[in-house]
């Protein structure tokens, strides 16, 4: 598939180079067009783009869950071999009090060889068990029997493999975390000879994701991360592809809504990352979770549903922000904004052919009130954002006409009343 991404890639930058030039071309900047019919060349470019991104995300998603990585959670990177031959350290292992550390002088044939072992290469060796197992086998010189590995300083259980080769298994304490390790061995002569250290590096898996000749390497979290990104635009697809095909199918799909459909695989990769976000930081799950134990296919449906149901999504986010950052002042400020009542009680006689205006007023509640007000006498309006009744009465309205008066602030907190108003 790694190939096909590339292929449907190129297509896709083809395909927006020419959107560019065509929009140059024509300037489509007179803002009564967007209230036009979309024009069929809008129409097949948005096709076009959707059915290129909606090939590409599927070839990539395919490629991110075919990445094989190691089982082990870490991976030890082998240690070149010498170019040259270390010099050998006969340091006394854990000296007596009082004692010289410092070894003794040779001469002669003695001081021409190595006298204590010497470490040339350290390889990692992971089996294939569940869960996988690693040892590090050390290759060198004068490693004699009864010889034993220590990995950060402390004696690891030590197997002999051969005459110039150790193998010891570190504990997950020595190699998780980690950044580098120490590697040394230690003879058991008295006093015991400590070779020369080696540090080898510790690193998370990585394994190739393949896009043709470009095999990038990537760790699980990278992995995770585009599966997300991916999945959540490849959702917000499927829900522009379905709308823009009933709108056309209807005849009534509008050129202003031209940019709403090429944006929204953006904003689902977006809140597809908030929403994988708050998963792996347990804020809605409760507890993190490691990357080696996460499915990619959940990940993967996660980021879809997300981008197909953003708005659900983003109410969900919503209530998640209520509950981390609700504060006692807002508590504090509901309290103190009280209920909105209609102060007016009478409304004014009006007469036929006579201009009436009254404005209607309104106690407590927040500033923005909104108004509703039915059963006006004939050729009478009313305004629902300032409440004034105005106009000229074309006919004459009885006292017992009931004027219905409803006030609604932005709270959701209402008052009403029913008034009478009579046109003489």
């Amino acid at each position: 598939m790694g190939y096909f991404v590339i292929t449907i890639g190129i297509l896709l930058a083809g395909l927006i180079v020419f959107c560019f030039i065509y929009f140059l071309i024509k300037k489509p900047d007179d803002p009564s067009s967007d209230a036009n019919q979309m024009s069929l060349v809008l129409r097949r470019i948005l096709l076009g783009y959707f059915l290129l991104l909606g090939a590409l995300l599927i070839s990539l998603l395919v490629d991110l869950n075919m990445v094989n990585f190691p089982e082990s959670a870490v991976s030890i990177q082998m240690t070149p071999p010498a170019t040259a031959f270390p010099a050998s350290n006969p340091t006394v292992a854990n000296p007596p009090a009082g004692s010289n550390t410092t070894a003794p002088q040779t001469s002669g044939s003695e001081a021409t060889g190595p006298q204590g072992p010497v470490i040339l290469q350290v390889i990692p060796r992971i089996t294939s068990g569940s869960p996988p197992t690693t040892y590090l086998a050390v290759y060198g010189t004068n490693l004699k029997a009864g010889s034993q590995i220590r990995i950060n300083g402390q004696i690891r259980g030590t197997n002999a493999l051969g005459t110039d080769l150790l193998e010891a298994q570190p504990e997950a304490s020595d190699i998780q975390g980690k950044g580098t390790i120490t590697v040394d061995v230690i003879t058991k002569d008295t006093p015991g000879k400590v070779s020369n250290c080696i540090i080898v590096a510790i690193e998370k898996p990585t394994a190739p994701l393949n896009l043709g000749k470009c095999k990038p390497y990537i760790t699980r979290e990278v992995q995770l991360l585009l599966i997300v990104l991916a999945a959540g635009a490849l959702g917000c697809l499927i829900h522009g592809l379905r709308s823009i095909a009933v709108f056309i199918g209807n005849r009534n799909a509008v050129s202003s809504w031209f940019w709403w459909y090429i944006t929204r695989p953006l904003l689902g990769m977006a809140m597809s990352l908030i929403f994988y976000s708050l998963l792996r930081g347990g804020f809605l799950a409760g507890t993190q979770a490691d990357a080696k134990v996460i499915s990619p296919f959940g990940v993967l449906a996660i980021g879809a549903l997300v981008g197909m149901f953003t708005d659900k999504a983003v109410g969900k986010l919503a209530e998640i922000f209520d509950m981390l950052f609700r504060s006692k002042a807002d508590e504090a400020n509901k309290d103190t904004i009280k209920k909105v009542t209609i102060k007016t009680t009478v409304l004014p006689d009006g007469t036929v052919g006579t201009p009436y205006r009254f404005q209607l007023e309104a106690n407590d509640g927040s500033p923005s009130l909104t108004w509703i007000i039915t059963d006006l006498p004939a050729g009478l309006t009313a305004d629902p954002k300032t409440g004034v009744i105005s106009g000229t009465p074309t006919g004459p309205a009885s006292p017992n006409n009931l004027v219905k008066i409803v006030v609604n602030d932005g709270p959701g907190n209402t008052d009403s009343k029913s008034l009478n108003l009579t046109i003489h």
